[in-house]
């Protein structure tokens, strides 16, 4: 999948632009379960599903820590790894890992 649709698709379903949100720092595509992960340094991953080449879904916004602004996709797991370096505005350095659950 090009960069230049994941990036239409992130801003289109998550309203950039329309609602103020900042926009995507990073985006990855897992084709294994057609997702795609979006990371806002605002605090927000959400996670959108690829029904067909033309067609998406989002699944789920879920808040993070601030400045979450990177994330890795396992393709074989499907764990979606994220660094933190705020927590409740103080300074850490932590992975944290999120399990895919559910199907599309």
């Amino acid at each position: 999948m090009r960069k230049n649709v994941l990036l239409f698709t992130a801003a289109f379903f998550l309203g950039i632009g329309a609602t103020g949100l900042d926009g995507p720092d990073v985006i990855k595509f897992d084709a294994g379960l057609g997702r795609i992960y979006v990371a806002c340094y605002s605090g927000a991953l959400s996670v959108l599903h690829q029904d067909d080449p033309d067609h998406y879904r989002k699944l789920e916004d879920f808040r993070v820590q601030h400045a979450v602004h990177s994330l890795a996709v396992d393709p074989k797991t499907h764990r979606v790894y994220t660094p933190e370096q705020e927590e409740d505005g103080k300074p850490v350095a932590r992975m944290v890992v999120y399990e895919a659950v559910g199907g599309p």
